[in-house]
């Protein structure tokens, strides 16, 4: 398993690579740990390279998990070689889903942004283990599928990275993408 360089302190949290760095300050911390005491043991618990505690290792990642799924506002610096220099936010699923659906959107594709990019390149090995995913040609044909292979050219081209390498794996794997259209007729599918 591949883990990125971490820095962490009671004031911010970095994680970063070659080509990527998130930052989360101390105020964005607290909207995850939601108490300094549990902050502090948090950085103690990575600081000491305590990763074999397996106990503290889920409780920290449940904590985590719970906070990003249910807290609105949590903050965080990003950074993207070339690509983006912003302050981004966490919007929890939940909520996005809920909102997706009162603006009468429907849900095409909700994986990571490794399965999509698998996913749209649309070559045969690739159909054949994802054909099961619902409504895959129905997206084939509503995203560009360019826009994605031009931005695995555009790393690749600046740090001679393939699509196999760790760090595009990381890169990829920061995101989770989500495809919803409005007033979607399920008849063009021959559903409903």
């Amino acid at each position: 398993m591949h883990t990125l360089p971490l820095l962490v302190d009671s004031t911010s949290l970095t994680l970063e690579n070659d080509l990527f760095t998130i930052k989360f300050d101390q105020e964005n911390l607290l909207k995850i740990f939601k108490s300094k005491m549990c902050l502090d043991e948090f950085t103690e618990f990575l600081n000491n390279n305590s990763v074999s505690s397996k106990i503290k290792y889920d409780y920290f990642y449940n904590l985590i998990k719970d906070s990003f799924d249910n807290t609105m506002g949590i903050k965080y610096y990003f950074y993207l070689y070339d690509t983006i220099d912003a302050s981004e936010f966490v919007i929890p699923q939940q909520y996005l889903k809920k909102r997706l659906q009162q603006l009468n959107m429907v849900e095409l594709f909700n994986n990571t942004a490794i399965r999509f990019l698998h996913y749209i390149t649309n070559n045969l090995e690739t159909y054949e283990k994802y054909k099961n995913i619902k409504y895959f040609n129905l997206i084939n044909k509503t995203i560009d599928k360019h826009i994605f292979e031009d931005i695995k050219l555009r790393i690749n081209k600046i740090h001679g990275y393939d699509k196999d390498s760790q760090i595009y794996f990381d890169i990829c794997s920061l995101y989770h993408v989500y495809v919803y259209k409005k007033n979607f007729d399920p008849s063009i599918l021959g559903i409903g």
